[in-house]
């Protein structure tokens, strides 16, 4: 981690919270923690960061800023492949030409379909595109993102 932060450059960083502490060197508040993701973004090491929080949620740094978004609530199943559907699901957004605000809802959307399948089954596409709706403000979504209109 540290020596890809150290070369730069990187388009999309996503660190769990004990990721991000262990990198700082220290635990850290939500706050400090999107300020240390903020810190990464500044110095040009990545575009865009995300950290997840587990039950407590997200955060996203950009140039622009940081933002904090609450986990989805569901009734968790099992918490096994949460963080790679997280980034699926970023990835997806910015991969069909969404920002990176939007991508970062569709990633939480996806790590809270994760979670709501067992053991390690895979997330159920009727969840993902039911939780995508739910955090792209009830706009109607068909593909798993992408609005009916096109945007």
């Amino acid at each position: 981690l540290r020596a890809s932060l150290d070369a730069g450059g990187l388009f999309l960083v996503k660190l769990s919270r004990g990721e991000l502490e262990s990198y700082a060197g220290r635990p850290l508040s939500t706050d400090e923690l999107a300020s240390e993701a903020e810190r990464i973004v500044t110095a040009g090491s990545a575009d865009n960061v995300a950290v997840t929080l587990g039950l407590d949620g997200a955060i996203l740094a950009t140039r622009e800023g940081s933002e904090v978004l609450p986990a989805i609530p569901v009734k968790a199943c099992s918490a096994v492949g949460a963080g790679d559907s997280f980034l699926a699901g970023m990835v997806y957004g910015f991969a069909s030409g969404r920002s990176a605000e939007v991508s970062f809802r569709i990633g939480l959307a996806a790590g809270a379909a994760a979670v709501l399948s067992c053991g390690s089954e895979l997330a159920k596409p009727e969840d993902l595109k039911r939780l995508v709706g739910e955090v792209l403000s009830g706009e109607q979504v068909d593909d798993f993102g992408r609005r009916g209109d096109g945007g």
